[in-house]
Order: structure tokens, then C-alpha cells, then sequence
């Protein structure tokens, strides 16, 4: 028996928007088998893992919140997937560059605070920086130890 042309569309859509297979045959009173024939070539779950494939309009999502420079663990934890999903799918986008250079501004008060002797720990908190950040603008400044 042929099943309909509407009929295998809704297959395919129930499919792809996360319906098992056993629940898209009783949904549609087909078997299994029918199912698997109609899903032709959709990617199908991972039998390893038991997960199914990102559906393309979530993988554009992805990409699209990637280049507008959202960052990946933010998107992971909005869409319900891990991070290294998030890098899976945009390998091929350039990389992220977040680092920023610290404003001379900044470095001027990190200088003349760190000279003043203000503990590095200080000037970190009060300027929202790093520690690290401190030592690296004011290690020409360091005391001479005895």
C-alpha cells in the first residue's frame, strides 16, 4: 500500500522536530518500518549516544548568535545543548577574539597607585581587572627586594 504524499511530509516533519520513531508510526498508524522508509535520507539519531542530529533551522541559529558575537557557553545554555555542540557548528566561522587591550587610561592609574604603594590586590578589585593584569603593567615599577 502507498502512503500519501501529505501523509509522508507530516512523517517527515513530526521526525525532524523530535518525535521517535515508534511514537511518529502510532501517531500516524503506520509501522516502523514505514516510518524508516519515508525518512529516506534525514539524518537519524546516533545509535551510540541516542541523540538525534541539530535540526538545520538550529543550526543557523547558532551560527547566526556566533557572528553577532554572543558568547558560545551563552548560547549553549539558551538553546539546551552543551558548548562543544555550540564549536561544532561554527569550526569553519573565525574564532572569537575577546581580548581587548587594557586603556592607557587604566594603565596610567595602575602605575601611579602601584608607585604610591597599593597592594596589586587593591587595584585590581577597584578597577575590575585581574591581578595578573596589575603585575604586567607595574612589573617596571616593582620594589627592589633586599
Amino acid at each position: 500500500m502507498t502512503t500519501p504524499a501529505n501523509i509522508v511530509k507530516q512523517i517527515r516533519k513530526a521526525y525532524t522536530e523530535g518525535a521517535s520513531v515508534a511514537k511518529t508510526a502510532e501517531t500516524f498508524g503506520v509501522s516502523r518500518a514505514t516510518v524508516y522508509r519515508h525518512l529516506g535520507n534525514l539524518p537519524r539519531h546516533n545509535p551510540l549516544t541516542g541523540r538525534r542530529p541539530l535540526a538545520p533551522d538550529v543550526i543557523s541559529d547558532i551560527r547566526k548568535r556566533y557572528t553577532s558575537r554572543q558568547r558560545p557557553t551563552a548560547i549553549a545554555r539558551e538553546l539546551g545543548i552543551s558548548a562543544a555542540t555550540v564549536f561544532e557548528h561554527t569550526k569553519d566561522l573565525p574564532r572569537r577574539r575577546d581580548r581587548t587591550r587594557t586603556p592607557p587610561e587604566t594603565i596610567a592609574v595602575i602605575c601611579k597607585r602601584y608607585t604610591e604603594g597599593d597592594h596589586a590586590k587593591d587595584i585590581a578589585n577597584d578597577l575590575g581587572i585581574s591581578i595578573a593584569t596589575v603585575h604586567k603593567y607595574a612589573a617596571e615599577f616593582r620594589r627592589p627586594t633586599p
